[in-house]
């Protein structure tokens, strides 16, 4: 999307409020306003459905919308307006002795539906037109550094999600990892973050990166390189750094070349000892880094081939 485009904005239908106490007649009633999260406006004309009842926002955005069907124990209010994709916040009665009380399912009073060709932007702009988001070449491991923290006392690794950079979710499947000697890898629901994405020795690239869990539930870091297609197929994946710390502590150093050379560098730290059953008997106070490189090119095809692996 261009500087010159329609902004991102997205209807935030705020404080719908949606408990209240049955009525001798069976009335139930919600109420609340409606604004345009982006430029924080009230919203006129928005169509606010209920059953058979129909209502639009007033000038400030709030709108009262009834139903007098008390035989309804569960139902759903939409949301729309021309230029924005409509929404369905579901509810649910539930009863307490003499006391009625009605919510949406999902707990929350706040609506947010996003316009249609924002919608249309963003895949045409993550997809069909890959752009650079900055980093020069070649990219380094070193430039990723704002991705992810990691505690000092614990040595856990956490995603960073900076200002600007949203979370997606994974969706890719079929295709075997390259690099991934341990098998934490992303799966199909697990949620990222596109750190750069850019044309590589003529192919479509991004670069994720994202938190799945190892041993013991602690959180491991990954930063992912794909290759697609012209028609945004996914053609392989290339596992650039996995970083996390048990008993053993691992991470990556990598470069990324514009000529589609990758070079990987492998690093694990001992940092205890062990005896012949595997039990911890002491601690390493400074601890040698054992390391291995390996170098992959991106081909035409898409897909990543080794073409050489060194051990230091």
């Amino acid at each position: 999307m261009n500087r010159h485009s329609k902004p991102l904005a997205v209807l935030s239908f705020i404080s719908i409020m949606c408990l209240f106490s049955i009525v001798s007649c069976g009335k139930r009633e919600y109420k609340g306003y409606i604004y345009d999260k982006e430029r924080h406006i009230p919203l006129k004309d928005v169509s606010v459905k209920y059953n058979y009842q129909q209502v639009k926002s007033d000038k400030n955005g709030y709108f009262v919308i009834e139903n007098n069907n008390s035989n309804e124990v569960s139902d759903a209010i939409t949301f729309s307006k021309k230029g924005y994709k409509p929404d369905t916040a579901e509810t649910i009665i539930i009863h307490s002795g003499e006391t009625m009380t009605e919510r949406f399912i999902n707990g929350q009073d706040t609506v947010f539906l996003s316009p249609v060709t924002a919608v249309i932007a963003q895949k045409r702009n993550d997809d069909d037109r890959p752009k650079s988001l900055g980093i020069k070449w070649p990219i380094i491991s070193t430039e990723l550094q704002k991705f992810y923290k990691r505690d000092k006392e614990t040595g856990k690794y956490t995603l960073v999600i900076p200002k600007g950079y949203t979370l997606k979710t994974y969706a890719d499947t079929g295709i075997a990892f390259k690099e991934s000697p341990f098998g934490y890898e992303i799966k199909p629901g697990d949620r990222y973050l596109t750190a750069d994405q850019f044309q590589l020795a003529g192919m479509n690239c991004k670069i994720i990166v994202y938190n799945v869990t190892g041993e013991n539930d602690r959180p491991i870091l990954n930063i992912q390189l794909n290759s697609y297609n012209k028609q945004g197929q996914l053609q392989d994946v290339l596992l650039l750094d996995s970083r996390f710390t048990f008993e053993v502590e691992y991470y990556r150093d990598f470069s990324i070349e514009k000529s589609g050379i990758i070079k990987l560098k492998s690093n694990q730290i001992e940092h205890y000892t062990y005896n012949e059953q595997g039990d911890i008997t002491g601690y390493i106070n400074d601890p040698q880094v054992e390391s291995s490189a390996a170098t992959y090119q991106l081909q035409a095809d898409g897909k990543f081939r080794k073409i050489n692996r060194l051990n230091n």
